[in-house]
């Protein structure tokens, strides 16, 4: 009876996690997505991204023997599908909210850290089920992901070091179609790029920019030594990172 009353318990737990996880993810992308969302549910979405993991492995060592990778005895949704897509969702925040021209020290960190995830993983598993075992080195790449993206809001986020500004001009943009659509701006010669670059925009910023318009490029040195950029300027007069 007792079993039986665990499972249930968890059963319940885990569903919860699962809709908390998923409208996470969903509130998150669309925050990442668009690069003009503003405001707490915005900041909260990504820093509870971040966040998110660590508390679903936690949860799993409570329940151990009862929630696995695989889901929960009882019919719970699967954890390992929960933390798949908490951890793509970290590493997307990483990649796209966030311009950075280094990458060494990111990498490293977010090796470490997503490792360090890993390894309290499987800590709190215990045993694998059945089938189990592949899945778990699917969720290691994932990991390294997370930790990529963590590291990247850590170097932007923390960074409090002095900003070098640079003027370019706008050389053109374009948009990238797909499941959804991407915006880009090619901008000339600035800073350490002296060939220019092109980066990822949101849609506001993309449809108010005109040829020719002028940019003042920020460069920032970043909190764990990685530097990145932000903007400002053009038609609309915006700031973006």
């Amino acid at each position: 009876v007792e079993a039986s009353e665990a499972y249930a318990r968890a059963k319940r737990v885990w569903a919860g996690v699962f809709g908390a996880s998923f409208a996470l993810f969903v509130a998150s992308t669309v925050a990442i997505s668009n690069n003009e969302a503003q405001g707490f549910w915005v900041d909260y979405a990504r820093i509870a991204l971040l966040v998110a993991p660590w508390l679903v492995v936690a949860l799993m060592k409570q329940y151990r023997g009862v929630v696995l990778l695989s889901g929960a005895r009882g019919g719970a949704p699967k954890s390992g599908q929960i933390l798949l897509l908490l951890a793509i969702g970290a590493g997307m925040h990483g990649m796209i909210s966030f311009h950075t021209l280094d990458h060494g020290s990111l990498l490293s960190a977010g090796a470490v850290l997503g490792l360090a995830l890993f390894f309290a993983l499987t800590r709190a598993i215990g045993n694998l089920g059945k089938n189990e075992g592949s899945f778990l080195f699917l969720l290691a790449a994932a990991f390294l992901f997370y930790g990529y993206g963590v590291a990247v809001a850590v170097n932007c986020r923390l960074d409090r070091g002095r900003v070098l500004s640079y003027s370019t001009n706008v050389t053109g943009k374009r948009e990238r179609r797909g499941k959804s659509t991407s915006y880009f701006l090619r901008v000339g010669p600035w800073g350490p790029l002296p060939e220019g670059n092109e980066f990822q925009v949101g849609y506001l910023t993309y449809v108010r920019a005109r040829e020719g318009d002028k940019l003042e490029m920020l460069l920032h040195r970043g909190a764990l030594g990685a530097r990145w950029f932000t903007f400002r300027g053009g038609a609309s007069g915006a700031s973006a990172r």
